[in-house]
């Protein structure tokens, strides 16, 4: 799972090969758990602050593409 996020402005294109590709004036925030090591969310109660280790976090602007299968970054030539 991912968790993806779009600025006002903003689109995320998700194309059939299984690219994300941002348009738009703001940002695409890209939240991968994928490598978490440790959280103390499942004990944590509703208002005390939670940890989480390890946690990917990606920011892309217009044009920047991110592979959704590999979970990467694809450069910008």
């Amino acid at each position: 799972r991912l968790g993806i996020g779009i600025d006002e402005d903003t689109c995320a294109l998700f194309e059939q090969d299984g690219i994300l590709q941002v348009v738009g004036k703001g940002t695409v925030t890209i939240v991968d758990p994928g490598e978490v090591s440790y959280t103390n969310q499942p004990y944590a109660g509703a208002t005390e602050p939670i940890s989480i280790h390890n946690l990917r976090v990606h920011i892309l602007s217009y044009g920047q593409r991110y592979d959704l299968h590999q979970r990467a970054i694809i450069p910008t030539g």
